[in-house]
């Protein structure tokens, strides 16, 4: 007998034993060492005799053993339970007295005619077995007598020492707690990494899940039971019909994502969001990333990016799928957005969410706090993704009772949404989805993919598609006088070629003589857009200094502080400072004094709208204040009584 001394912190981990009966000290390898105290611990369990073997099967097993052998015994002695014939209380069509082995077979064959399992064949092996094994009921059960298997048998010795090399390391205190099939999708990476063939067959799923369950016992894990809101599930709420067509019903929600991304300039960490939107027919997913808590912006871009056509101008991947290009019409997706299921919270529904709504006309569904089976999809969503973040590296738990101890950022903002979008887009549409069954109770299911083309099938229009360039009209706006030197916004000034001709253009709701209405993204300053009325198409106007030059891009987290350094630094064209000098001096200053508030201005800056297409066809219809509150499109008979009250705070106020 030992007793443990000492556990190393250095990886891979040993424990350090002593002999009590001699005293000497003895170091293994931790793993070792609790294997070797889990087979100490486990008494010896015999497997010879037949009772024993039944008992290890698990019920489900057990149950359908005895069930099979009641119907062979039946065949055999005329008894199902095997004991000599009664005729008070057997069936006498199994009597052996009277019938013959072969027609009592062909009598039970017939009983069991259409029962699954019970097929001619299959009744014949059951018999085969059954005498084979002298009646051993454990060998009738699926997948029969259960042998003790070594999955390692047969493995080279540096394969298992790296399978548990990786183990340790995904076990590490260090690291934060990963389902099974998160684990399983990195140590068959790493053995990849590491120069294992890929055709090894230890890398076989099903070895390779029993490989890491062999070197996984003994170890705890940082897992608990999931919290179910049980108060929640007990509230009843309005039984909406299953949505049949595509973007019929559409669900929407916001949460941080699990793994921590730096910033490569200011070296900073931090967690973004990610704002999930759902077809409830066929299951697709869109996505959206954001630097920090989703706004009505993300809100607004992400309900047009479910709108806009299948191919776009100068995009690298399509967020939808491709169904070809037709020759001689355009093919819409599908009907337009019906009803959005969304959060109460001001940042989800407000006065610009509700503009947007107007325009597409969109029905807005809220939902309950805390009920999160008001729109159970987009939760579920958010858990698959959660998976997702599970193979990367960075990844900091779901809680934090989950979280390691030395959890590193490994990527940046762009890289986590290039692999968030390639499983949303270019993946996750092709896998089979246990939320579409080909027919009700059935067991083969469709993907998404094969989803979105059922309901493409059942239904679609011919019509124009929404231009690239609709999506300007969801910023906020302003109108501004036009000067001849350019635009001023913000503290800010802004020129382009375009408005020597649309000082010409008279705006409806401008109040000056010549002005024009345009529109900011928070997201990026640098650039504000217009609408050219005359041309049907939009411009942008690129942010200048007094002295001419262009001002370095930044969005609303820095673009303020920014404005007064310049002013403080009181540049002319005398002293030749360069603005982009003063830039470079202020981002140098806010990497010093604030990384995290300038990694998340990189990270904003990276979801700003690319430029404008500039072609014509682009529409743009202004909603005043009147016709929001007369043309009201929130769907309240869904709300509770005290939810009424969101109708005066949405329509009136500031965004958030």
């Amino acid at each position: 007998m030992h007793t443990l001394v000492a556990i190393s912190s250095a990886f891979p981990r040993t424990a350090t034993l002593k002999d009590n009966a001699t005293g000497e000290h003895v170091e293994t390898a931790l793993l070792e060492a609790i294997h070797d105290h889990a087979d100490w611990v486990t008494p010896e369990r015999p497997h010879d005799d037949p009772a024993t073997r039944l008992a290890l099967l698990p019920p489900n097993k057990q149950a359908k053993a005895v069930e099979r052998a009641h119907h062979i015994r039946e065949v055999l002695t005329g008894n199902p339970l095997g004991e000599p014939f009664d005729p008070l209380t057997c069936d006498h069509r199994y009597d052996p007295a009277r019938y013959s082995v072969e027609t009592r077979m062909q009598r039970k064959v017939e009983d069991l005619a259409g029962v699954r399992g019970y097929s001619r064949s299959s009744l014949y092996e059951f018999r085969r077995i059954y005498a084979e094994t002298s009646g051993d009921i454990s060998a009738l059960a699926p997948g029969g007598i259960p042998v003790p298997y070594d999955p390692c048998a047969g493995l080279e010795e540096e394969l298992l020492a790296a399978v548990q090399a990786i183990i340790s390391d995904l076990h590490a205190e260090g690291e934060s707690s990963r389902e099974d099939d998160a684990r399983l999708v990195l140590l068959k990476k790493r053995l990849l990494n590491g120069g294992v063939d890929p055709a090894h067959p230890a890398l076989k799923k099903r070895r390779l899940t029993k490989i890491m369950k062999h070197f996984e016992r003994g170890i705890p894990t940082k897992n608990a039971e999931q919290k179910r809101s049980k108060d929640s599930r007990n509230v009843s709420y309005v039984r909406r019909p299953k949505a049949t067509q595509y973007l019929e019903r559409v669900e929407v929600d916001a949460t941080p994502l699990n793994v921590l991304v730096y910033d490569p300039d200011s070296k900073a960490t931090f967690r973004p969001y990610v704002l999930v939107a759902i077809c409830c027919a066929t299951k697709l997913i869109t996505l959206r990333l954001c630097a920090k808590q989703p706004t009505t912006r993300d809100v607004q871009l992400l309900l047009f990016d479910m709108l806009r056509p299948m191919v776009l101008p100068d995009r690298v991947r399509d967020h939808q799928l491709m169904l070809g290009v037709p020759q001689e019409v355009v093919i819409r997706q599908a009907d337009e957005l019906g009803a959005v299921v969304i959060d109460n919270g001001k940042e989800m529904i407000n006065v610009s969410t509700v503009d947007l709504a107007m325009r597409f006309g969109i029905r807005i569904e809220g939902c309950r706090a805390g009920t999160g089976s008001d729109k159970g999809l987009v939760e579920s969503a958010n858990l698959t993704l959660d998976r997702v973040q599970q193979w990367l590296e960075g990844y900091v738990g779901r809680r934090s009772h989950q979280r390691g101890k030395d959890v590193q950022a490994s990527l940046t903002y762009p890289a986590v949404e290039m692999v968030l979008q390639e499983y949303a887009y270019g993946l996750y549409p092709y896998m089979p989805h246990h939320g579409l069954p080909v027919e009700p109770h059935s067991a083969k299911l469709l993907t998404p993919a094969q989803a979105y083309e059922r309901c493409f099938i059942r239904g679609s229009a011919c019509d124009r598609v929404p231009h690239p360039d609709d999506v300007f009209q969801l910023l906020k706006s302003d109108v501004v006088a036009v000067s001849s030197d350019g635009v001023r916004c913000n503290g800010l000034k802004y020129t382009a070629p375009e408005l020597r001709s649309v000082i010409r253009e008279d705006d409806p709701t401008s109040k000056y003589a010549s002005s024009i209405r345009i529109f900011y993204d928070k997201a990026d300053r640098s650039r504000i857009f217009s609408y050219s009325t005359h041309h049907q198409r939009w411009f942008q106007l690129t942010a200048i200094h007094d002295n001419g030059q262009a001002l370095g891009p930044c969005s609303d987290i820095l673009m303020d502080g920014y404005v007064d350094y310049l002013r403080a630094a009181a540049m002319t064209e005398d002293q030749e400072l360069n603005t982009k000098v003063a830039f470079n001096q202020f981002i140098d200053h806010v990497i010093a004094n604030e990384p995290l508030r300038y990694a998340q201005d990189r990270a904003y800056l990276h979801s700003a709208l690319p430029a404008p297409d500039g072609s014509p066809g682009a529409h743009y219809v202004y909603h005043d204040d009147l016709d929001r509150n007369r043309d009201f499109i929130l769907d309240s008979d869904i709300y509770l009584a005290d939810d009424n009250q969101l109708i005066g705070i949405i329509t009136g106020g500031d965004d958030f």
